[in-house]
């Protein structure tokens, strides 16, 4: 397939749906930026010189993984932090690692993908337009880049792992190249930085933020990696699990448990106003924005004067952004986070993505089941049980307002709604809407 972005060439080849994906993905990787850049096997183009280059596992035709070109480097990089990974992907992983050698023997400078420039193109212009090429130059001990090439989704944005000669990780680079993905990446960064430093003691460990800022069209975030130990949480975890939240929670809270109006939370006037820019004239979906607007005005005349306890959001606390290396609680992925969000909300929003997203559940099925936990989960929280049936209302709306109104703005930026949603959001705002 080939496609031109600007001045950007990607050709990875016949079309295909495992071809279009990666080709998609690398679409976010390589934006259009003023500098012509050409994307594909083979030699660059006359005139070009490489300026980067990786190693297509486990074949041009079915392209899964972007690996240093060196076979020991990606078989090693093939394997790191394979306790983190799902079954599946995992011996996906181990099954490339044993081939790569075999691989890169047979199929030699075929499976090599290099990006390439005009020669009379400077230094600095080249680290502006190809982020790779920027994070091996300026991050210490880095040689070498790898990108996986998983499916498109309306959410995501490219992780790029920094590795040193010998295939080792070094670093974790998040990349955004659009304002709505850029938003969020520059949001985690601030939290991991501001959320690492108020946490006391080993139980619960955010990645330190190495770097993060703008590079011509992107936004970076490069994180220390976790340690090689580091295992995977899963959803029979949820125990322990709600017992570190706790302590995730008090982050900011040097006096104990605090309450605030849900109004006044930091969280609360983040969507409020995420809610106004995406429900305008403009938005592709009136049925979602009417739905989602008058949840929003019906949370703010019922529940906007509730007193609720507050302390440190994560936004998306599910098994697959945390790990755990020994009785350390490893937690990353804060994109939806906040410095100040009601206490349960994090709790019940691990039974939504773990009902949504592990099981299948629709989107309908999937709120019932987040407000049936609340008897289980909130009171591990330190919430009376009195209090559960009210806060349950309150924290379902609050969560509905907050799926909502990120799908809107994937939508307004071109990238589609996110899958699971239709048909069935807007019928659901208005369920939860009603007195």
């Amino acid at each position: 397939m080939t496609t031109t972005a600007g001045r950007v060439t990607i050709e990875l080849g016949p079309s295909s749906p495992r071809v279009d994906a990666a080709t998609a993905q690398l679409r976010h990787l390589f934006p259009a930026t003023g500098v012509d850049v050409h994307v594909g096997y083979g030699p660059p183009p006359a005139g070009y010189r490489v300026v980067d280059a990786w190693r297509v596992i486990p074949s041009a035709a079915r392209p899964l993984f972007l690996v240093p070109v060196d076979a020991g480097a990606a078989r090693r990089l093939l394997t790191s932090h394979n306790r983190l990974r799902g079954p599946k992907v995992r011996a996906a992983r181990t099954a490339a690692s044993l081939a790569v050698a075999g691989l890169a023997a047979v199929s030699g400078d075929r499976t090599v993908l290099r990006a390439s420039v005009p020669r009379d193109v400077p230094d600095d212009a080249v680290d502006a337009a190809l982020v790779t090429r920027h994070l091996r130059r300026h991050v210490p001990g880095a040689v070498a880049t790898a990108v996986s090439l998983r499916a498109f989704h309306p959410l995501a944005k490219p992780t790029v792992q920094v590795t040193d000669g010998r295939g080792r990780v070094v670093a974790f680079t998040k990349v955004a190249s659009d304002p709505a993905t850029g938003e969020r990446v520059e949001r985690e960064a601030v939290l991991l930085r501001d959320l690492g430093a108020g946490l006391p003691g080993p139980a619960v460990r955010l990645p330190r933020v190495l770097d993060h800022g703008t590079v011509g069209p992107f936004t970076v975030s490069v994180v220390e990696p976790l340690p090689q130990s580091t295992r995977g949480a899963r959803r029979d975890d949820e125990d322990r699990v709600l017992d570190r939240l706790a302590t995730f929670a008090a982050a900011f809270d040097d006096a104990g448990p605090a309450t605030a109006p849900l109004r006044t939370t930091a969280l609360w006037t983040e969507l409020t106003a995420r809610v106004r820019a995406v429900t305008g004239p403009d938005c592709t979906r009136p049925d979602l924005a009417d739905a989602l607007r008058a949840l929003t005005e019906s949370v703010e005349r019922a529940d906007g004067d509730r007193p609720v306890a507050v302390g440190a959001f994560h936004g998306d606390w599910v098994p697959w952004n945390m790990g755990w290396a020994g009785d350390t609680l490893w937690v990353w992925d804060l994109e939806y986070g906040s410095r100040q969000g009601p206490v349960g909300l994090d709790a019940l929003r691990w039974v939504y993505q773990c009902t949504h997203v592990l099981d299948g559940a629709t989107f309908t099925e999937a709120v019932a089941a987040m407000a049936a936990a609340g008897p289980r989960v909130l009171p591990r929280l330190g919430v009376p049980a009195a209090d559960v049936p009210d806060l349950v209302r309150t924290l379902v709306r609050v969560h509905l307002v907050a799926v909502l109104s990120t799908a809107l703005a994937a939508l307004a930026a071109g990238r589609g709604l996110p899958p699971g949603l239709d048909p069935d959001a807007a019928a659901v705002l208005r369920t939860w809407t009603a007195p």
